[in-house]
């Protein structure tokens, strides 16, 4: 039984792993000025939050994992702007996975079971995950992602982006980057805030409203239909 369980998990894993792929390569363009010109906002994070409802954050955390190698494998390892934007891409996904995790665990401290895995060993009573706390992963979600990718942004990613293209050393973290550049602290500051405030908090908003529903959906018909299977065992 546990290994048939293990199975279907990995299956599982494995499907959304390719469908987070597919969802990076659904692009929908942003603002386009100098600063933001390769900014797109992509359903990807759609599935990763998705998955964590439906697989929890321990087999989500591997779904991201493999989404980020399989992508590398295919598109190659040049540091930037490959490693690096997988890197933001990595942070942007485990960032949804904090706030999952806190809000779920710490916050509320509910004691709903992923959802599939309530099918896979038939628990004998079915748990929604509240309304409440859908909510508040709502809410929550786009300002935590604004604010963890714009500190990302602001102290490594985008000091190794301008150093890399405009300097004749790449520089890892901001302090280096400010120390043998013209940029002063309150310019990058500036130029981050405005970049990356405003593209995640929208990237946030379009991830929660997309995947909150779709959660619903299939929340009801998996309980549904694991009550109505249980109920014909019991017959």
């Amino acid at each position: 039984m546990k290994q048939q369980i293990s199975l279907k998990r990995l299956i599982f894993i494995t499907i959304f792993a390719g469908l987070a792929i597919i969802g990076s390569l659904i692009e929908i363009p942003w603002i386009p000025t100098p600063a933001t010109a390769d900014l797109k906002i992509d359903l990807g994070e759609v599935v990763i939050l998705v998955s964590l409802f439906l697989l929890g954050a321990k087999d989500t955390t591997a779904i991201v994992l493999i989404k980020s190698l399989t992508r590398r494998l295919f598109k190659g390892f040049d540091p930037v702007p490959g490693l690096i934007g997988e890197a933001i891409a990595l942070v942007a996904s485990l960032s949804i996975i904090l706030v999952f995790v806190i809000v779920s665990k710490v916050i509320n401290r509910i004691k709903t079971r992923p959802l599939l895995l309530q099918t896979f060993e038939n628990d004998l009573e079915k748990t929604k995950y509240p309304k409440k706390f859908m909510i508040e992963c709502l809410i929550i979600t786009p300002i935590v992602l604004a604010s963890v990718m714009f500190l990302f942004n602001f102290l490594v990613a985008t000091p190794i982006y301008l150093s890399y293209f405009t300097l004749e050393k790449t520089y890892f973290n901001l302090f280096s980057f400010i120390n043998h550049s013209d940029f002063s602290f309150k310019v990058l500051f500036n130029l981050c805030f405005v970049s990356y405030i405003p593209f995640n908090l929208v990237k946030g908003v379009v991830t929660v409203l997309i995947a909150i529903p779709i959660v619903k959906i299939l929340q009801d018909y998996l309980l549904s239909n694991s009550n109505q299977d249980s109920n014909q065992e019991t017959l």
